[in-house]
């Protein structure tokens, strides 16, 4: 799975100058943004251990690992 498909799991928004997602808390956060999150580290060859490497603290991480695990893309 790479990070457009992780991204095209959450509702996206076009802002004025780039795209936000809509995230489970109802927050909003940018593509850019979301993919600093993972530590400029994303690996999309390897993103289990790229999400796993993320810090746990991130306001989309929640969301983001509930949503993999609900489509059964992660297990």
């Amino acid at each position: 799975m790479k990070f457009d498909e992780v991204c095209g799991l959450f509702k996206q928004f076009d802002g004025l100058e780039q795209k936000f997602l809509l995230l489970s808390d109802g927050s909003y956060i940018s593509v850019d943004d979301f993919k600093q999150r993972f530590e400029g580290d994303f690996n999309e060859y390897e993103p289990l251990s790229s999400l796993q490497s993320s810090p746990s603290s991130t306001p989309a991480w929640e969301g983001i690992w509930n949503k993999l695990q609900e489509d059964g893309l992660f297990e």
